[in-house]
């Protein structure tokens, strides 16, 4: 979906963005790494890596990114999910805790770390309702690769929620402490002054805007559509042509070259660059009823992702059997009491495709 969106839009693909909140935060941290090379920065509030119920809570089971990126998380003190590992109960056992999952994200992302790893925002065994967490409010990832950051926050007294008023002040009706007046454990940046009007959205919009992805000279094939689907009849015309475009969502200078294997399928181009349109073109002469496929390979040097694959099918239906007489009249010429008229003839022709089995009806007896 990014990639379709980046080749048929103008936006910057150095500004795509992700956030999500309780179960939309789960489906962020995945997507922050599985499309790492397309997204700058994401923002995870109240939410963890989800894993299959019984199995180890452990980040590393998603694999690592594919390139750098900025996460910023938000987990408030009294939410609904507590995210301190294996020590939390059933189920929420099964998902990592934040504190793993910071280390996982400045682990992948080659950061130093302020404080130490060894600092944890969850405490062991869980002793009920916020008992688990210790005093610490931030841990960030700094000096990481290609100028991103990880920033992850425990707001006290923070609930399950997505802040729409102002931030600062909490449930507990206090500001949150070492968060205001840039006075955190690294001596900002905080979420402002009591009562500034902070809110999630202004705070996190904040963060992306200062987290673009980086420039990179890596290359990125990007196809669009990636299936495409062609009807025919047997003995008919050829179906009409389209078309799919190939595009650069990376650095640098792509050049790419396109195979394919079967005849009945032809292409325009074999070799282009970037913002190429190809069209496809289907001969169906001497083709049978049935199903038929190929695939176009687009392949660049020094892609990230390469080659990658457009799907090609082709249907081929047999035409429907069409009767065709050689005449609609057929005229008897008698004598009452005379002799039989002589016989008279008309011929059925299949003028259409297929197999013709045809029965003839008549009205009058005899």
């Amino acid at each position: 979906m990014i990639a379709r969106y980046l080749a048929n839009t103008t936006v910057s693909p150095n500004k795509i963005y992700i956030a999500g909140f309780s179960v939309g935060a789960f489906f962020a941290n995945q997507l922050a790494v599985k499309a790492s090379d397309l997204i700058a920065a994401a923002f995870i509030d109240e939410g963890a890596f989800p894993q299959e119920v019984g199995t180890a809570p452990d980040p590393n089971a998603y694999g690592s990114p594919l390139a750098a990126i900025s996460i910023i998380n938000f987990k408030g003190q009294f939410g609904r999910f507590h995210f301190c590992g294996s020590s939390n109960p059933v189920p929420f056992n099964s998902f990592p805790s934040q504190d793993d999952e910071f280390k996982y994200w400045t682990t992948k992302n080659g950061c130093s770390t302020v404080p130490s790893p060894s600092t944890n925002f969850c405490t062991v065994p869980y002793g009920g309702e916020g008992s688990n967490l210790t005093n610490l409010q931030s841990k960030f990832g700094i000096s990481c690769t290609n100028s991103t950051e990880v920033k992850y926050y425990q707001l006290f007294c923070g609930q399950h929620a997505w802040y729409d008023t102002d931030i600062t002040t909490t449930p507990c009706t206090i500001p949150y402490p070492g968060l205001v007046n840039n006075t955190g454990p690294l001596g900002g940046p905080g979420f402002g002054p009591a009562n500034s009007g902070v809110t999630t959205d202004s705070f996190v919009w904040n963060f992306f805007s200062t987290h673009p992805k980086a420039s990179s000279s890596s290359r990125r094939i990007t196809l669009f559509p990636t299936t495409l689907t062609f009807n025919g009849i047997v003995g008919g015309s050829n179906p009409a042509n389209q078309s799919f475009t190939v595009t650069n969502t990376g650095g640098g200078t792509l050049s790419w070259s396109a195979t394919k294997t079967q005849t009945w399928l032809m292409i325009s181009f074999l070799t282009g660059g970037t913002g190429a349109t190809v069209t496809c073109s289907i001969n169906t002469t001497g083709l049978t009823a049935g199903l038929c496929t190929d695939t176009v390979t687009v392949s660049a040097s020094g892609a990230t992702n390469t080659p990658q694959l457009v799907s090609m099918t082709l249907n081929m239906t047999g035409s429907s059997p069409t009767i065709s007489l050689s005449t609609n009249t057929l005229n008897f010429l008698g004598t009452a009491g005379g002799t039989n008229p002589p016989s008279n003839t008309f011929t059925v022709t299949n003028t259409g495709g297929g197999i013709l089995s045809w029965t003839g009806t008549k009205t009058q007896p005899g």
